[in-house]
């Protein structure tokens, strides 16, 4: 065999014993743990209710009594008919109860699953900007990273929205590479899989965007480029309009969807966010004549050598 075929075997293997090997060390810390965080308990219980009543189920109010009734605080959400969330990690952790069993642990394989295929995605990522080397130190770095150890052995949607978020940045870069309609389609619809996971999912959209308007005007002409755009938000009307008809409009207000806390904790981050913008586009106006001061900065300091 060439030398070649070496590598790609090497490559292959290593991938796969990181992958494996994540698996398992996982799922047996996840199994060895007997501490619950009240999200996971959320999760698998409206699971359950999704499995035995179907969509009508998914809510909170249930537990929200049991804990209210307890004496626990707990914020207005709790207690309307549909959770704040899209309900696909959800629906994702019910059907592998509805293959295995209606159990904790089989909620936990979706999670799970999400964490450990982000190995060899980091890899493709990595080989297509940069090289094999580059997608392999990827695949290990994110193997032995403890946040995603550590958000990995929960029953939360932070790795489904990771993997996705990831996929459909991986696919918009296959698009450009091959200009492939297709391509473009698939980001478009792992997007959209990611906005239906959890609302940051859309940030890939903004991304896709920003390339088209800042880096490759041409992509607009495309047919391809608008389906990546339009195909997150075509797949959002069904859950807009499940809440609409539920709520009606008033389910756009933040206050629908937060307590006082984390309300405070948005507008906040509005705030910061909002001084970090202006801050970036004063300095893109002023951009030129900040490097022509420094290069006369330079000039000035800079000692007369013969």
């Amino acid at each position: 065999m060439s030398p070649e075929i070496y590598k790609k075997v090497f490559i292959f293997v290593m991938l796969g014993l990181l992958t494996v090997s994540a698996f398992f060390i996982r799922l047996d810390n996840f199994k060895q743990s007997k501490l619950r965080s009240i999200d996971e308990i959320v999760y698998y219980r409206m699971a359950k209710q999704v499995l035995a009543e179907g969509l009508s189920g998914y809510h909170t109010m249930p537990y929200g009594k049991e804990m209210s009734d307890a004496g626990r605080p707990l914020p207005a959400y709790f207690f309307k008919p549909i959770f704040k969330y899209p309900p696909l990690f959800c629906l994702m952790i019910a059907l592998s109860m509805s293959i295995t069993h209606p159990t904790l642990v089989a909620a936990y394989y979706v999670p799970l699953l999400m964490s450990v295929l982000m190995i060899p995605l980091v890899y493709m990522i990595g080989k297509e900007c940069y090289s094999r080397r580059v997608g392999l130190f990827a695949a290990f770095f994110l193997y032995t990273d403890p946040i995603s150890i550590a958000t990995a052995q929960k029953v939360w949607m932070d790795t489904s929205l990771a993997f996705f978020i990831v996929l459909s940045l991986f696919l918009f870069l296959k698009a450009l590479r091959t200009k492939k309609v297709l391509y473009f389609l698939f980001s478009g619809v792992v997007c959209g899989l990611a906005t239906l996971t959890k609302y940051p999912g859309i940030l890939p959209l903004f991304i896709i965007a920003y390339y088209g308007l800042k880096i490759d005007k041409q992509l607009w002409k495309n047919s391809g480029y608008w389906v990546a755009l339009l195909t997150p938000l075509i797949m959002l009307v069904p859950w807009f309009l499940w809440n609409l008809n539920v709520f009606g409009f008033s389910f756009l207000s933040i206050r629908e969807h937060a307590s006082q806390r984390h309300l405070e904790k948005i507008f906040m981050g509005i705030i910061v966010g909002g001084i970090g913008v202006m801050l970036f586009f004063m300095f893109r106006r002023y951009q030129k004549n900040i490097h022509k001061l420094f290069h006369l900065s330079e000039g000035v300091c800079r000692p007369n050598i013969p």
